[in-house]
This record gives C-alpha cells, structure tokens and sequence, in this order.
C-alpha cells in the first residue's frame, strides 16, 4: 500500500511539473508568454495536476452561469480532488477615455474594487501580509480573504473559497495583479495546502 501512495505522489510531482510548463508546444509557449507579460516566476506544486494553460471563464454557479473570473491556469490537487486552485492575473493599464466616463478610475482602484467584491467582509476580514511576506512575491501589497459563500457549492463539491493575492504597481502607472482563489472541501486543513503552494507564483522583479 506504502508503495502505491509513493508512486501516485511521484505521478503528481511528475505530471504538475509537465502540466505546468504546457503540455503541449503551443500550450508551453502560450503559458510561458503569459509569464514574461506579467514578470511572473512559476514554480509546479507537488501534489497537484494542472488541468489547463489556457486563458477562459469559469462560474461560481454554473446553474446561474455566474461568471467569476477568466483564469489562466488551474490546479487540482490529487489526494481525493481536495482542493482546487484557479489563477486569475490582470494587467490594468491607464486609459484616459474610462478615466473620463468614470470619475475615480484608475487601475489601483480597479484592484481595490475587485478585493471588495469578492471578500466576505461581513465574517471575516481582508488580512494584509507582512513587509517580510509581501518581500517574498517580490510585491507592493499582497494578503488573504475568505470569499463570499456561495448558494451552491463550487462544481457541486467545493462549499469553501480562500484567496491569497499579491499586486505591485508599474512605472507606467499601470498595475499587475495576481489572485490564487482556492475552492476547497469540508474538512480540509486549507491553511496547510496554502502553506504548501505558497510561492507558486511570484514577481520575477524584486522590489
């Protein structure tokens, strides 16, 4: 039995390093494009699968069709599909003309707004991390927050949502913005597999 659980272990460090670099040519090129866009350094989680390198919507509510997010890269991790991480980056530039439509709009702004409307800040809080933890993503502001519960559980089997996200702001004026949202089961230890896979994903330019 010891032997089996090894070989699945190896399979999943093994097949999420693989899934992570693209599985296929253009996937691989696709994935890596990504990356030097958003100065992002990828590191493959062991004890996770990746299902997709490809940018598309997905739903909190597939009943509703309640879009979430486009995400870029998802995650699942293979001890009993505990959990499932979706990747969501944006790079927000200035644009004078919504600047002119909406008073106020800037893309610090934009991230601020997206935290607010995710968060479940009726329960719990939006947690800032440290200077030395912020360092570590090569961030200016980086942090945790429980999502807002949703009427139906994720994909049916996921009733929790975590997020942790990091940001830093270009010379430009524009900001780059990176969220792991972490959909998980009842009695998971979530705080262990973000431990786990902290530093997925991190600026490649420190600050």
């Amino acid at each position: 039995m010891k032997k089996i659980v090894s070989l699945l272990s190896l399979f999943c460090v093994l097949a999420g390093t693989a899934a992570g670099q693209g599985s296929r040519p253009d996937q691989q090129a696709s994935f890596q494009e990504y990356l030097r866009d958003f100065d992002l350094c990828y590191q493959p989680p062991a004890g996770f699968l990746a299902e997709s390198t490809q940018p598309r919507p997905f739903y909190l509510n597939a009943a509703t069709r309640n879009l979430f997010h486009g995400t870029l890269f998802t995650l699942t991790a293979c001890k009993e599909q505990e959990v499932l991480i979706h990747t969501y980056f944006q790079h927000v530039k200035p644009d004078a003309v919504l600047a002119r439509m909406f008073p106020g709009f800037s893309p610090a702004n934009n991230w601020i707004n997206l935290l607010k409307a995710h968060a479940d800040t009726v329960n719990s809080r939006i947690i800032y991390f440290s200077p030395e933890e912020t360092r570590a993503y090569h961030a200016d502001t980086a942090g945790i927050f429980d999502l807002v519960k949703q009427d139906t559980p994720y994909k049916g089997i996921y009733p929790k949502a975590r997020a942790v996200f990091f940001n830093k702001a270009g010379l430009d004026g524009s900001h780059i913005d990176v969220v792991l949202y972490y959909f998980y089961k009842e009695g998971v230890d979530i705080d262990a597999y973000i431990r786990q896979t902290k530093r997925i994903f991190y600026f490649c330019t420190e600050r």
